[in-house]
């Protein structure tokens, strides 16, 4: 089975503006990993690309990047829901408790069980799941 990866917002961003995830990603996708990301990653990553220098070029950059990359596409569901609720109760770990867009990507990459989450927020990376997650089966991903 080919393991999964979900991208979040920032590293399509560096994708674009500094290029150094492109070249990791294209040989990821070359040697059979399953790319991912969420319509709210794409949504977050065009307002973001919107604001920077040479706008449109960089939106169709990143455009083109989603169709090369042949991204599977993650849509709200009922278990998003259920673990958006209780990370936004979470008091084990606060560090994340005011990134609600962060808290809502690890969610998507939970719900459809991801197998490595790839982000360069260090809050997000040293995050640990509320234990009520954990005893119903879901697990933050690599």
């Amino acid at each position: 089975m080919n393991k999964s990866i979900f991208i979040d917002t920032n590293i399509f961003i560096d994708c674009i503006l500094e290029r150094k995830w492109k070249t990791i990603l294209d040989r990821a996708k070359s040697v059979g990993f399953i790319l991912n990301t969420s319509i709210t990653v794409i949504g977050e990553a065009v307002v973001k690309l919107r604001e920077s220098e040479n706008s449109i070029e960089n939106i169709i950059s990143f455009m083109r990047i989603l169709d090369d990359w042949d991204l599977r596409f993650l849509f709200p569901s009922h278990q998003i829901r259920t673990i958006c609720y209780i990370m936004g109760n979470e008091e084990q770990d606060t560090r994340m408790i005011n990134e609600v867009t962060d808290l809502t990507h690890l969610a998507y990459s939970m719900a459809y069980h991801i197998d490595i989450f790839i982000t360069t927020d260090k809050n997000l990376k040293k995050y640990k799941i509320p234990d009520k997650l954990e005893s119903i089966h879901f697990e933050k991903p690599d």
